[in-house]
């Protein structure tokens, strides 16, 4: 693991986390036929008051270590600290106590609110269950609608009457409720048209000044990330093949596939520097229930070497703040 990523105080650190999905065959015994390794040693840091972005293709394992992180799901090994204290394997009323410091901002508004409930039941529900009293309740969320641009008019309203928009500033106040230190945005914007990301993602920037709020930025837009993220973790196929400082990434990427993903990225007006035409990867993301042996890469790689394919890469320095799991590097 780097130990110069994440200047401290560390408000996350993660080590060798993983997350095994079992693949069960027969409607009776259910006998465990495969397994797929959405997450597989994963190893990363998140200062506090900073953003660390996410990215990779569909199917790399991002949500499922959003997920892990707040312990909606179980892990399979590793370890999770938050504020150097271990909240891997808490239960019960002890992992009660510490969802308050952690939540989660989900991709879709619509599909993550219900229907049936008032903006301020929503908003209020994290209030209640932890024993807020109802008037206590009512001027909590007239501050976190106010927090968020809704009015306080919004409160008796129902989500299908909001825009995308609105339903996920109404999705950001309910993650506030609680005042964490810490929040999950898994594809947060994506659903959004292009201005209203602007300012869903300018909201999420001003919170994180006003309030000290640390964050673990999902998404597979690259620009989005860049806007948001102070570091860049890139995955492939379960694994963070590139890890550092955002600047660093986005000017010098190390790994291959983070040089594929950047050269993708629409650049309008711009002027493409020599040699850094768009690189296609060939093929498709190898199948994680059969991975590839060494580099999981390989198959892809127009660098490929021998070695790549019987020998896994661990991420190695390549700059102050900056990792990348290749052989090429170094």
């Amino acid at each position: 693991m780097p130990h110069d990523l994440a200047p401290a105080p560390e408000i996350l650190r993660v080590e060798n986390l993983t997350k095994h999905f079992p693949i069960r065959r027969g409607a009776v015994l259910q006998r465990v036929t495969g397994t797929v390794k959405a997450v597989d040693g994963v190893s990363f840091s998140v200062p506090a008051g900073r953003t660390l972005g996410l990215v990779g293709e569909s199917g790399c394992g991002k949500s499922t270590i959003g997920r892990l992180l707040v312990r909606l799901i179980d892990v399979t090994s590793g370890s999770i600290h938050l504020d150097g204290a271990d909240i891997t394997h808490l239960k019960g009323e002890e992992l009660f106590r510490r969802r308050q410091d952690l939540q989660f901002v989900f991709q879709d508004p619509m599909s993550s609110l219900n229907p049936r409930m008032r903006v301020e039941d929503i908003v209020a529900e994290p209030l209640l269950v932890r024993g807020t009293d109802g008037v206590a309740c009512r001027t909590r969320v007239a501050e976190l609608l106010d927090l968020v641009g809704l009015s306080r008019g919004h409160a008796r309203r129902f989500p299908h009457e909001f825009s995308g928009g609105q339903r996920q500033r109404i999705g950001i106040a309910r993650a506030l409720a609680t005042n964490p230190r810490f929040i999950v945005c898994d594809e947060a914007v994506s659903a959004l048209d292009v201005s209203v990301q602007a300012q869903i993602l300018n909201l999420l920037k001003r919170l994180q000044v006003d309030l000290g709020l640390s964050y673990l930025f999902v998404a597979h837009d690259l620009s989005v990330v860049k806007h948001v993220s102070q570091e860049v973790a890139v995955m492939y196929l379960g694994r963070i093949i590139e890890i550092g400082d955002r600047r660093r990434i986005y000017a010098s990427p190390a790994h291959p596939y983070t040089q594929a993903l950047l050269s993708a990225v629409p650049r309008v007006g711009a002027v493409s520097r020599k040699g850094a035409g768009r690189q296609v990867l060939a093929g498709e993301l190898p199948d994680p229930i059969n991975p590839p042996g060494g580099c999981a890469f390989h198959t892809r790689c127009a660098h490929a070497m021998p070695r790549c394919s019987v020998e896994r890469p661990e991420l190695e320095h390549v700059s102050k703040g900056h990792h990348a799991a290749c052989h090429l590097v170094g």
